[in-house]
């Protein structure tokens, strides 16, 4: 059997470096690599600020409870995603109202405009090779806005979004 490796990151001498300051400075959870980081994040995404979490779990349930999310609100999600996701809505006591994908495995649109109802404040479209105007269409039928969590691709602009 062949062993194939999910990725090969690179590990150049500025990375050995940052990992070294990190265990040499004895903080690795909010030392100083870790806000040097959040302020090289913000800087180059053009927002105030940024603020690293342990998972992708935790700053989904960071930005619900950012956005006001709350016990009784509805957040519409695709039925094909991973547990995280769910988890999340369910710990920001949201309940998630799961919604069929097409052919790419985005949101279907006729099924998320069907779900929509009063209690309805977002959606997190996962974001596998779905567009991001999908995300915008569903706000815009909804009343609100949208958001994608997108870790993988961190930094890259819609459009002209930057």
């Amino acid at each position: 059997m062949t062993h194939v490796p999910l990725s090969r990151p690179p590990v150049d001498d500025e990375i050995k470096r940052a990992v070294l300051a990190a265990i040499d400075s004895r903080q690795y959870v909010l030392g100083p690599e870790c806000r040097k980081l959040e302020a090289e994040l913000a800087s180059d995404t053009g927002v105030k600020h940024a603020v690293l979490t342990s998972s992708g779990t935790a700053a989904l349930w960071l930005t619900l409870r950012a956005l006001g999310v709350k016990a009784g609100d509805e957040i519409l999600v695709p039925s094909h995603t991973a547990f995280p996701t769910i988890e999340a809505i369910c710990f920001a006591d949201a309940t998630p109202v799961f919604v069929d994908v097409d052919e790419w495995y985005g949101l279907d649109m006729a099924d998320a405009a069907a779900k929509v109802t009063p209690r309805t404040v977002g959606v997190v479209p996962v974001q596998l090779i779905q567009a991001i105007p999908y995300v915008l269409t569903v706000g815009l039928l909804a009343g609100f806005v949208g958001r994608t969590p997108a870790p993988h691709a961190i930094g890259v602009p819609y459009a002209k979004e930057r």
